[in-house]
């Protein structure tokens, strides 16, 4: 139960798993297999974890905590995403914004855009639709109003 929930609010918050296992003092594997469902947790865990994300949510933990373990809450429902997070290859990210692809993985490299581990083709880049969005709405945006003197 704790599993996809846990995922849902670590992709809504957009930190890896490494930086939320940091965060709480575990190992990026233990909450990999958390997430995956393949470990319960113990409640001490769940605790942790929870107050982590209520924090940085700026929800009530009580309510993050209830969420986490599939009893009522306000958190259900109220900020549940849509549907799942789509990951974009460069290529894709390239072809959705109109630019060439070395252009995204430049701005990947220089940090305007983050990508994230996810599995797909060994050694490629995988960006969520939302952080696309958010670059071409904060990067492209803006640069398509500057006026360039050469």
């Amino acid at each position: 139960m704790v599993g996809e929930r846990l995922w849902r609010l670590r992709e809504r918050l957009g930190i890896s798993r490494g930086d939320l296992a940091r965060a709480v003092g575990l190992d990026e594997a233990t909450v990999w297999r958390l997430e995956r469902g393949e470990r319960r947790g113990s409640i001490e865990v769940v605790v942790r974890l929870a107050r982590f994300l209520a924090e940085a949510l700026g929800e009530d933990f009580k309510e993050v905590l209830a969420y986490l373990l599939g009893e009522p809450s306000r958190v259900e429902g109220w900020r549940e995403p849509v549907g799942p997070v789509r990951y974009l290859t460069v290529k894709e990210a390239a072809r959705f914004l109109g630019i060439p692809i070395w252009q995204v993985k430049q701005a990947v490299r220089s940090g305007l855009m983050r990508s994230r581990s996810r599995p797909g083709p060994r050694g490629a880049i995988m960006i969520s639709i939302q952080e696309v969005e958010r670059y071409a709405r904060e990067v492209l945006d803006r640069d398509e109003h500057e006026v360039v003197y050469g």
